[in-house]
């Protein structure tokens, strides 16, 4: 396999499931950052902030800084400051209005809007829908932190970004720019934060859907890890081929360091 100088890493199913870590997952990444290869989370949960993010990390044995953390959220925050435009009207929990407080654009409730954002937001209502369709109507762009159709919190199977966004694409005909997996530009968001070209990174994820694809559309090489979601049989039905299948991360901890010695 090509020797990478960055790994971005998915989380849920890749170096934890809920709030235990993936077997191995602490020790390899330690010892591939000793061998020289940086590390970054990348995540497609808008609602929690890096920091909250790397805490968690930290509380399971991995070591993390925030700055090492790229939500979706602060990867829709850069796309809107990139696009043109500082007013956003936020559909969404705190962790995405402090990363768009972050780049200097502005929360707004009363138009003119210039983006409409739309995330997980677990206090949504008809309200909601009609303002931020209002405005969509009215000419505000449209942009979605993800597509995720729903999310486990806890016990709790709840609607996601993408399901609300559904409600608000329904009414406008409107459809949303995507910005988290299977969407590249997250990942490209984590390139240009770490000064690297798509060559020089690899993606490990445990789910084709959105991972694999995320890193094909980015032209990053990619490396499905058997910890999560998709098996080898669905790797054996699908288009979408990973460069490297791992079984765990002992077997990715070896490779990785076999092309670093």
């Amino acid at each position: 396999m090509p020797c990478p100088k960055l790994l971005l890493l998915d989380l849920d199913g890749t170096v934890y499931r809920g709030e235990v870590p993936v077997p191995g997952a602490s020790e390899a990444i330690r010892a591939v950052r000793s061998s020289g290869l940086r590390v970054l989370f990348v995540t497609n949960r808008a609602n929690r902030s890096p920091g909250v993010v790397a805490r968690q990390l930290r509380s399971l044995g991995i070591e993390c800084r925030k700055a090492e953390v790229i939500t979706s959220a602060a990867a829709t925050a850069s796309y809107c400051a990139k696009h043109g435009g500082r007013r956003c009207h936020i559909v969404g929990e705190r962790g995405v209005r402090d990363a768009f407080a972050a780049r200097g654009l502005l929360s707004v409730d009363d138009g003119p809007v210039d983006w409409v954002v739309v995330s997980l937001d677990r206090k949504f209502t008809y309200a909601k829908l009609a303002k931020a369709s209002a405005f969509i109507l009215g000419g505000a762009r449209f942009v979605i932190t993800n597509s995720d159709q729903r999310i486990t919190i806890g016990d709790d199977i709840l609607p996601e970004a993408g399901a609300i966004a559904a409600s608000i694409q329904a009414v406008t005909g409107v459809e949303p720019v995507v910005i988290g997996k299977p969407s590249p530009t997250l990942f490209q968001e984590a390139l240009r934060m770490a000064g690297c070209v798509p060559e020089e990174a690899l993606a490990v994820g445990d789910y084709l859907g959105t991972d694999i694809a995320a890193a094909k559309a980015a032209d990053i090489p990619s490396c499905l890890m058997l910890t999560g979601v998709s098996t080898r049989q669905d790797v054996e039905r699908s288009t979408l081929c990973p460069d490297i299948v791992c079984e765990d991360w002992g077997e990715l901890r070896g490779r990785l360091l076999q092309g670093h010695n």
